[in-house]
């Protein structure tokens, strides 16, 4: 699926889903000090907010009158402007009421393009300052646009009106950059920009769960204990598992994955061996990390129990021999041992793994799937340098990459990215010049250390490009584009302070925020989810996520 369908699709959800603002802002009873009252104590006044075309045109002349006190803040709206706002439903006013009449004293007017809205203009009637109007009316647009879908808003204010500069910082507009203004007052004006939480694809399907696809945070040991026929495997060129073998032994001696046997696996060789004190293969199997469990009552009650369900229910043909009890032991032992799979080419488990991880919570896989779970962390980077409009990007050294990122972002930088004395190259770094030769953006990424663990992604520009959103979205596809074409792989970024066009872009391209508010993380499938593929895709999913 393109990117383009899975915005649509998302948007779709979002806007099927949406929840409407709660109702604490659709009332609110707020304590004013009338202007024309000279009393000291505070009148309770009702105020509510209008939305329906019909019923702001008939306060049209009330929104004129409030809009020519602040020609110098939000500019001249005539009475044109105001009523084709009101139409096209982009104003909201606010009325008070007190002693049954009304009074007009606020209005909001918003736009945008989805996914991105604006504020346009905020006003409030000078007679009503400082009670909380233009917060009641920011506040709703804020609610309305999030239940809408829509990641971000903006503001333009000019950056010598200080009380709006400070209202749209409370309320959480980062500033993103400074631009100029007309040419007539030759203004300078302060771009604000505030990410929004709206519904999306995920949440809105399963509001109340946890989101599937992230990390493993189970207790299990993390160790994937191996038969006795991956060591074969290994030992002999000319079994057809034999590549595979050695791509999983590299990746446990590279640290990647950690391996392990069971006491079963050096019992199951000596039986079979002439000379138990001689026997090399019997050695190195002795000296493989061995699962530490204690055989007791338990354990034995345990590998019965898997001999009756598995073999005696589901292949009695094979039930009491030799090979069904020592398979039992190998899961007893891992079972007992809270490993985090065992790994077999035995037809009988590899059947009945479903059965055997909803039973005892322990997962069998096969050998070839667990040696493609860890290639899929190998990423073959292989960016091709690329141009655009008034920009260029390239790969650079952990060194160059690292006085970038010093540049664009001075404070707070996360230094393990560019760690030199890294015990594989797993750094991929991409730099974004101006024409001038200007260092405007940059993307760090960390592969896995281990399996199970996420890709690590920093990406940073200079927010005050006004094509932020174009470099971080070319640079961040690029990247999930190449983990997701290694396979299964998930992915955190840094939700980096400031990093507006970065967050915004991220949260279009399916990112959700995590349990920690600086990480952004995606699961990058590597393959599209059909009715035919997804147990294979799921399967992959509990192998290395659990």
């Amino acid at each position: 699926m393109t990117k383009a369908f899975i915005r649509l699709v998302s948007s779709v959800v979002q806007v099927a889903n949406a929840t409407p603002p709660s109702k604490h802002l659709r009332h609110l009873q707020v304590a004013l000090t009338p202007s024309f009252s000279h009393s000291d104590k505070k009148s309770v006044v009702s105020m509510r907010l209008i939305e329906k075309p019909h019923d702001l045109v008939r306060h049209l002349d009330s929104l004129v009158a409030i809009a020519d006190n602040y020609k110098t803040e939000i500019g001249f709206w005539p009475p044109s402007s105001l009523e084709d706002a009101i139409w096209r439903g982009r104003l909201i006013g606010a009325i008070a009421s007190k002693d049954g009449s009304e009074t007009m004293v606020g209005f909001v007017v918003f736009g945008g393009v989805f996914p991105n809205g604006r504020i346009q203009a905020v006003a409030v009637s000078p007679a009503f300052l400082r009670q909380g109007v233009a917060q009641f009316l920011i506040d709703h647009v804020i609610a309305k646009l999030e239940s809408e879908g829509y990641l971000a808003v903006l503001a333009k204010p000019a950056l010598d009106l200080h009380v709006a500069q400070k209202f749209y910082e409370k309320n959480c507009f980062l500033k993103v950059r400074t631009q100029s203004g007309g040419t007539a007052r030759k203004r300078e004006i302060v771009v604000r920009e505030r990410t929004l939480k709206g519904p999306n694809l995920l949440t809105a399907m399963s509001p109340k769960q946890s989101v599937l696809l992230l990390p493993r945070t189970d207790a299990h040991s993390n160790l994937w204990v191996i038969d006795i026929n991956v060591l074969f495997d290994l030992l002999k060129q000319r079994r057809s598992h034999y590549e595979i073998a050695s791509g999983v032994f590299t990746a446990a001696l590279d640290g990647r994955v950690r391996i392990a046997v069971t006491s079963e696996f050096s019992n199951e060789l000596s039986r079979s061996s002439t000379d138990v004190r001689e026997d090399p293969l019997l050695k190195l199997a002795n000296a493989l990390p061995r699962l530490r469990v204690v055989a007791d009552a338990k354990h034995k009650e345990l590998a019965t129990s898997i001999h009756t369900s598995v073999f005696e229910t589901k292949k009695p043909s094979q039930a009491g021999s030799p090979q069904a009890l020592s398979d039992c032991q190998h899961l007893a032992e891992c079972i007992a041992g809270n490993a985090a799979a065992f790994v077999s080419s035995d037809g009988v488990l590899l059947r009945n793994r479903r059965m055997i991880r909803e039973t005892w919570g322990l997962e069998v896989v096969a050998l070839d799937d667990f040696h493609d779970a860890i290639a899929a962390t190998e990423l073959m980077d292989d960016f091709k340098p690329t141009r655009g409009e008034g920009f260029h990007v390239c790969a650079v050294s952990a060194e160059v990459a690292y006085d970038i990122a010093k540049k664009l972002l001075p404070k707070g930088l996360e230094q393990s990215y560019f760690d030199p004395h890294a015990t594989r190259a797993s750094g991929h770094f991409l730099a974004t010049y101006d024409d001038r030769q200007n260092a405007i953006g940059l993307l760090a990424s960390r592969t896995p250390t281990t399996l199970g663990d996420a890709h690590r992604v920093l990406l940073l520009v200079d927010q005050e490009r006004v094509n932020a959103d174009l470099i971080a979205d070319m640079l961040l596809g690029h990247k999930v584009d190449a983990i997701g074409r290694a396979g299964l792989n998930l992915i955190n970024l840094d939700d980096v302070p400031g990093q507006i066009a970065v967050r915004k872009i991220a949260l279009q391209s399916g990112f959700l925020p995590g349990d920690s508010e600086q990480v952004l993380g995606k699961a990058a499938l590597g393959a599209p989810i059909t009715p035919t593929s997804f147990s294979a895709l799921a399967d992959r999913t509990r192998l290395a996520y659990g």
